[in-house]
């Protein structure tokens, strides 16, 4: 939504029913003025989800929640790294009411650590952080949240951190916990952190470590420290670079088929994947847990199986796909890994089509340099319902944009795609851009590498021009490979009269933003 239909949709709706909204969410909070958005207005907003917030709002924004009595939910993620983080959990944990909240603020949880408190004791009940957190930094966070009930982190450790950590009171009401933990953690570490959470139900746990796959010493953990789980839901992503690591692996797998987890009902299952550092076993719980995601990358076994919950699916190689019996019936998201490489694109769609609905996809994502810009044009005429497309490059071969455009094929995706958002990971010049406008005409978000930040001068006035039919959608443009010259051409072009001043401009975390 460009600022002017904001603005009239402010105007003519969210003003005239201040006091009647209960739910609102802005995509891209940095875009639009914060005068005109004025949240303690709005009494009755129940949830709220903001995002991509300039860290320097944060502060007035949270300000103002203050002044909401039945502010329930809140969602807020942050286009760059927040500097302030202690002081902003601090006044989220004061927000009086407030029982889901789900932080994405920059990655990197501060390096100093909140006070301990006593009484200021927040009421949430449901906590995502999107950011990590080190093992030193739990006590003094769990002080505030005695109250919860579920839980994600994504944990760092520190063994100097843990081998003198005092332990707060554990989180007696927490049933469900979401934990991915990263590479250094052994499992004596992992036991005291379990002490936290004895009275869980359900473990979701993610980890990236070989050490991982001990079924004796989960046991251990389980029997000792867990005495009411019901639900043990794993993935392990595990190295098996050489053939010896490979079997010990399979090994262990064969561990968690002992009489322990069959009298839990705990079931699981393997696949050796590959990619450019070499093989991988990835090791996961399986049925009754509904998982979302799935990858084919290695052989499958002959028998038919149909994953209902699975929406979004990794390949990593063709082959795979053209012997593959399942069948995934509500998958909307695919993605091609970095080490794909199509043997061929007809068999490809072919048999792609058979395990999945290409009419219900909404996003493609394609990570490998090797998938040729005629490929995805064929991609795009079976799944013409993508309104999300992130490819790494654009290779073209022999040919050129003036032969392509001419196509059949060219034409037909010109006018049957959906692409809204479009994010090219490659450096592009005025030809390319030229060329994804034409395949793509009601593109509203573009994202890309300038090939030279010169090339601005060319690139603005062909998005921007008033007369261009293909851009009229376009609402939000931004270089990823933005630097302190890019305000000096966008500005030259705005006095120079070659684009319009209704556009406006932000330079956040080396990225050049542009909208209007």
């Amino acid at each position: 939504m460009t600022q002017i239909n904001f603005d009239e949709y402010n105007r003519d709706i969210i003003l005239c029913n201040t006091h009647r909204i209960d739910t609102l969410r802005i995509s891209n909070h940095f875009m639009f003025d914060q005068n005109v958005l004025i949240l303690s207005e709005k009494t009755s907003l129940r949830t709220l989800i903001l995002e991509n917030i300039a860290p320097k709002s944060l502060n007035n924004i949270l300000h103002q929640l203050t002044s909401l009595p039945h502010l329930s939910s809140l969602s807020i993620s942050t286009v760059d790294r927040v500097e302030n983080m202690n002081s902003i959990y601090q006044q989220i944990f004061c927000l009086s009411v407030l029982k889901y909240c789900k932080l994405s603020l920059g990655k990197w949880f501060p390096t100093e650590t909140l006070s301990l408190t006593i009484n200021n004791h927040s009421s949430i009940e449901h906590l995502i952080i999107n950011d990590d957190i080190r093992f030193d930094q739990l006590d003094a966070l769990f002080s505030y949240v005695p109250n919860l009930h579920r839980l994600s982190l994504q944990l760092l450790s520190e063994k100097r951190a843990i081998q003198n950590q005092s332990h707060c009171s554990p989180l007696k009401y927490l049933t469900h916990l979401y934990l991915t933990l990263d590479f250094r953690w052994s499992f004596n570490q992992l036991q005291q952190f379990m002490n936290y959470f004895s009275s869980i139900q359900v473990f979701y746990l993610n980890g990236l470590e070989n050490k991982y796959m001990n079924a004796k010493a989960w046991e251990q953990i389980i029997s000792l420290s867990l005495p009411n789980l019901r639900i043990f839901d794993v993935r392990f992503e595990l190295r098996a670079h050489i053939d010896s690591l490979k079997e010990s692996l399979k090994q262990e797998v064969n561990l968690f088929n002992s009489l322990f987890w069959i009298q839990r009902q705990w079931f699981f299952e393997y696949q050796i994947s590959s990619d450019m550092s070499g093989d991988y076993l990835i090791f996961y719980s399986i049925n009754p847990y509904r998982r979302k995601y799935y990858e084919l990358s290695y052989p499958l076994n002959d028998t038919k199986r149909v994953f209902e919950s699975i929406d979004h699916i990794q390949i990593g190689n063709q082959k795979v796909i053209d012997k593959c019996l399942y069948h995934f019936p509500r998958v909307k998201k695919v993605t091609f890994k970095k080490d794909f490489i199509i043997v061929s694109s007809e068999s490809l769609l072919i048999n792609l089509s058979s395990i999945l609905s290409m009419e219900q996809l909404k996003t493609l994502i394609i990570k490998c340099n090797h998938f040729p810009f005629i490929y995805l044009m064929k991609f795009l005429s079976f799944a013409f319902n993508i309104q999300t497309l992130i490819f790494q490059t654009m290779p073209l071969y022999r040919d050129n944009k003036t032969t392509l455009e001419n196509t059949e094929l060219f034409q037909l995706v010109s006018r049957t795609n959906s692409v809204r958002n479009l994010s090219c990971r490659n450096k592009c010049g005025i030809d390319r851009v030229e060329l994804l406008v034409m395949l793509f005409p009601r593109l509203q978000s573009l994202e890309m590498y300038l090939e030279k930040t010169k090339d601005m001068n060319l690139i603005l006035p062909f998005l921007f021009n008033d007369n261009n039919q293909n851009t009229q959608q376009m609402i939000l443009l931004k270089f990823l490979n933005g630097n302190n010259h890019s305000l000096r051409y966008f500005q030259h072009l705005i006095n120079s009269g070659m684009i319009s001043c209704k556009w406006k401009q932000i330079f956040i975390n080396q990225q050049f933003y542009i909208w209007k």
